[in-house]
């Protein structure tokens, strides 16, 4: 029987098949993390090329077939499993397939000694071995029409052909005659054909016969090695551009920088930690680089690796430091400057024009040294001009001619003293006007603009110590404006905020508690913002939206149905108006307020107490949430504001009445929360947090820890806002 096709070229497809599944399987770890054993890959290779074979010459390997295609299947497994693990250790670019052979239990080092080796290559064996048997290709045997007889591992017996070509009337009777009866036991007989033959493929030569020159045996079939190392070339030189192009696309550091997260048993949380590719020494020493971020780090790199990677961009950094010390020489224009800069860069870009530069101012020094008799001389004639004058525009005249003269000073100093006692006679009634103005007004620009206009005058000190009195310091309460918020200073100073592990009735978003430091003293409104403070705002066009008041009356209560938008619309035009900082607080500035050095849950310490400091809902509301130790005196809206008790810090309504917005942005929890006092502006910036609970909170939300978040833009009849100034 004639083969159609010879080894070589199953040897071909196999070598193809087994590198693009190594291929496909390192992109799939890389994407997935999830990969394909190395040692399934070429056994489904095999069974591929197994099922080839049928499909071609219908009918499976004979043994001896079958031992030399498995025996140089095995070595072209060694070999690209080699090039991959070198390629991988060496360089690092294929650091991917380091864990394709992650199955076998061994790094590329252990996969290298003798025992490793010898263990890996007869596993490698044994799974060719059952990737070219007939127990996976039955369905092709089925359908090419090979019979069961010559299936599983017929191929490795000792007793006889492996395989036979059916006749093309297999299920027949042998016998000429049709009207011979059928034999009891199957028709089918095997046909045996001394004609098959193999390909000439450089191999031996045929007889005029058409068989091997000195006979023939299927192992005796030989690939032509030189069309087939080539081919392996090109194919190793197309995978090899395939892995690097997915070395420089899929990498850990595309990847994001967050990883899943697994509750443990404590409820506690933890991030698994992604494997690092291993990075070349050149790589390394540019990220050493990168993290010292300094001239020496970049010059080390480049004495380290001349002909690097990165030498192109340590150079370019490298630059950009000699560019900034020729910008301070230049901006110091002198010749120690510039010869500071060649001291520092002799081979710099810009050394030629250093040089250039002392040369000159060297020999301007040299011309000035010159006429500095002469000069000195002219200088001295004008002096005396100007003393024999002894006004104020002789001495104008001579700063005009020699501004940095030796007698400059002096003359400063007389046209100081002369302007001074001109205006001491003319600014006598002025600063009394101005001195009335600052007293009558009692505020700190009207004692600010009189200390401008007379930081020595007569009534300088008294101004300071009004200054002094109206400044913010603890405890004290001021306004800016007659009709802003009043205040109170908030000492600076440190406090636990959060709720605690234990703290009934606490959401996951409260946790965990942290400690927080106040640097500074802040200032913080007394009450909530009222509707007559917030209307003074929509009268002078700072704020546009004029909400309702729910029919409750408007006045000193605090003012309902405002967005955070419009609160903060407020500030700004409080901002504008005082010339001061003003803002919402941020979530740990409210906290820390409303606490005023209190650890407990509530204010007063208990929920009875909690009554006398917070209008929320109470028996009288019909609540279920309802705190049954209060009667409520406003069971259903607002109070006016300040109506209860204050806390330590004389601040008033900071649990119930509205709840308050702040400037912090919505997150699950205040892990990694700004320790510091500011705002965290992380999470959900579209919803904002408000505190303190309003007139219908029950106890679990008039907590000092309480966080409840709302969109920005909405607005309702229990949220209002109070205002800090730094």
């Amino acid at each position: 029987m004639q083969r159609t096709k010879p080894n070589s070229h199953y040897l071909m497809l196999f070598t193809l098949y087994t590198v693009l599944g190594y291929i496909l399987s390192a992109v799939l770890r890389a994407l997935t993390g999830i990969g394909i054993p190395s040692l399934i890959i070429p056994m489904l290779s095999a069974t591929i090329i197994t099922t080839q074979f049928i499909k071609n010459e219908k009918r499976v390997f004979e043994k001896e077939e079958r031992l030399s295609i498995l025996n140089m299947s095995l070595l072209i497994v060694i070999l690209i499993n080699s090039v991959f693990m070198l390629l991988a250790y060496f360089t690092g670019v294929f650091s991917q397939f380091s864990e394709l052979f992650s199955d076998i239990g061994t790094s590329v080092i252990v996969a290298s000694a003798v025992v490793g080796l010898l263990i890996y290559t007869l596993l490698q064996y044994l799974v060719l071995r059952l990737g070219y048997s007939t127990r996976f290709t039955k369905a092709a045997m089925k359908k090419y029409g090979i019979p069961p007889t010559q299936s599983a591992e017929a191929g490795f017996s000792s007793d006889g052909p492996e395989e036979q070509i059916k006749s093309e009337n297999w299920g027949e009777s042998p016998s000429d005659n049709s009207d011979s009866p059928a034999p009891a036991q199957s028709s089918w007989q095997p046909v045996n054909d001394d004609s098959w033959q193999p390909v000439n493929d450089g191999g031996a030569a045929l007889t005029s016969g058409g068989n091997l020159a000195g006979g023939y045996t299927p192992g005796a079939e030989r690939a032509p090695w030189l069309k087939w190392l080539l081919s392996f070339v090109l194919l190793a030189t197309v995978a090899a551009a395939a892995l690097w192009l997915i070395s420089q696309t899929i990498v850990s550091d595309d990847l994001p920088a967050d990883r899943p997260r697994f509750e443990l048993p404590t409820g506690e949380t933890k991030t698994e930690e992604a494997e690092t590719p291993p990075k070349s020494a050149d790589e390394q020493a540019w990220i050493d680089a990168l993290e010292k971020d300094t001239l020496q780090g970049y010059r080390e790199y480049l004495e380290a690796f001349p002909n690097g990677r990165y030498k192109e961009k340590a150079q370019e950094e490298i630059n950009a430091y000699d560019n900034k010390a020729w910008e301070n020489a230049e901006r110091r224009n002198t010749i120690a400057g510039y010869e500071e800069y060649l001291a520092n860069w002799p081979e710099g870009l810009h050394a030629p024009k250093a040089k250039e530069r002392i040369a000159e101012m060297k020999a301007a020094i040299e011309a000035a040294r010159k006429d500095a008799a002469e000069r000195a001389a002219r200088e001295a004639r004008a002096w005396e001009v100007a003393e024999q004058g002894n006004s104020i525009q002789s001495y104008q005249d001579y700063l005009g001619q020699y501004p940095s003269g030796k007698n400059a000073p002096t003359a400063q100093e007389r046209i100081a003293r002369m302007q001074a006692e001109m205006a001491a006679a003319e600014a006598s009634a002025i600063e009394e006007a101005a001195w009335s103005s600052a007293k009558s007004s009692n505020t700190v620009a009207g004692y600010e603009t009189y200390l401008s206009s007379y930081p020595s005058g007569k009534y300088a000190p008294l101004a300071k110590a009004a200054l002094e009195e109206l400044k913010p310091s603890p405890g004290k309460t001021f306004r800016d404006c007659d009709v802003c918020p009043l205040m109170v200073t908030v000492p600076g100073g440190n406090a636990n905020l959060g709720a605690g592990e234990s703290e009934a009735g606490a959401k996951p978003n409260e946790k965990p508690q942290r400690p927080v430091i106040f640097g500074q003293p802040f200032s913080i409104g007394v009450t909530e913002v009222t509707f007559a403070q917030y209307e003074a705002c929509v009268t002078a066009g700072g704020c546009t939206a004029r909400p309702n008041d729910n029919g409750w009356g408007g006045g000193k209560r605090p003012v309902i149905n405002v967005s955070w938008d419009d609160a903060q619309k407020y500030a700004g035009w409080l901002s504008s108006k005082t010339g001061k900082n003003y803002s919402l607080p941020s979530e740990a500035q409210w906290e820390y307020a409303a606490r005023g050095g209190d650890t407990g849950l509530y204010a007063g310490g208990s929920k009875k107490a909690l009554c006398a400091f917070a209008n929320g809902a109470g028996t009288e509301s019909g609540l279920g949430w309802a705190n049954s130790e209060c009667n409520d005196l406003s069971s259903d809206r607002t109070l006016p504001a300040g109506s209860l008790s204050g806390n330590k810090y004389g601040l008033k309504d900071m649990i119930g009445n509205v709840a308050e917005w702040t400037l912090d942005c919505n997150t699950l929890n205040l892990k990694d929360a700004p320790t510091d006092g500011s705002a965290d502006l992380r999470g959900s910036c579209n919803q904002r947090s408000v505190r303190g609970g309003s007139w219908f909170s029950g106890p679990v939300d008039l907590r000092y820890s309480t966080r409840l978040m709302q969109r920005r833009g909405d607005s309702n009849d229990f949220t209002g806002f109070r205002v800090v100034r730094q």
